[in-house]
């Protein structure tokens, strides 16, 4: 068994396996989340989460773990939200001051980039703890329809579709059994709603899903309404 002494301590203390302790723990956090998955569609992008019901009294609109940069660049949080807040924040500031300086909106990689550079600091300097977070990044620019996976560590990877927190593994690997590069968005919605109804079994409740999409020719994301989702989901 492998000593631990002295390399919890900090986070940039590598130990002799080559490991970061403090960012191991804080990737463990991110994966503790409600899930968010997100899909790369023929015509557009999605991301869709299951929130948490941890109280009755608790108004649902108010759990947000889909978080806009800019109207075309949307961002989904597992694990500490505000965590993931915080560098949605920055990245807003990042995107407002490229529209000022160039004239024109930011691209999805550009945020991505910026995302990853800010959390893969916090794994380098003593006196701060690491992020505990995973974020999906989707959008549509010049390229297309885009969707990213931000490690905890900074590390970012393209998608066609992929989940990150609780069951993730699960989710993914129903994603990859359904997913086809040709599917539309009207496809892509009742899939993920059928693998997070898969998954969460007892748990799941069509209340507690949110979902948005943008479509290519689209200039924002836009919010699937619970009366559509009942309708998608197969009785």
């Amino acid at each position: 068994m492998e000593d631990n002494e002295g390399y919890d301590m900090v986070n940039t203390m590598f130990t002799p396996e080559g490991r970061l302790r403090q960012v191991e723990y804080a990737a463990k956090t991110s994966k503790r989340g409600s899930p968010v998955l997100g899909v790369v569609c023929r015509d557009g992008v999605l991301l869709m989460d299951h929130r948490r019901a941890l109280n009755n009294l608790r108004v649902m609109r108010s759990q947000q773990k889909l978080e806009f940069v800019d109207d075309h660049i949307l961002v989904g949080i597992s694990g500490i939200i505000s965590d993931g807040t915080v560098i949605v924040e920055s990245c807003q500031l990042e995107a407002a001051d490229h529209k000022l300086t160039y004239d024109t909106v930011i691209d999805v990689k550009g945020v991505v980039m910026h995302m990853g550079e800010i959390l893969q600091s916090y794994t380098q300097f003593s006196g701060m703890r690491p992020f505990g977070i995973s974020l999906l990044v989707a959008g549509i620019d010049e390229t297309g329809p885009n969707l990213y996976m931000i490690e905890t560590w900074g590390t970012f990877y393209g998608y066609k579709a992929v989940c990150i927190g609780e069951h993730e593994d699960e989710i993914k690997e129903i994603l990859r059994a359904n997913h086809r590069p040709e599917m539309t968005i009207d496809e892509a919605l009742p899939m993920c709603l059928e693998a997070f109804k898969t998954v969460m079994q007892k748990r799941f409740k069509l209340e507690l899903i949110q979902a948005k999409i943008m479509r290519i020719g689209d200039k924002a994301f836009s919010e699937i309404e619970q009366k559509d989702l009942k309708k998608m989901l197969k009785k």
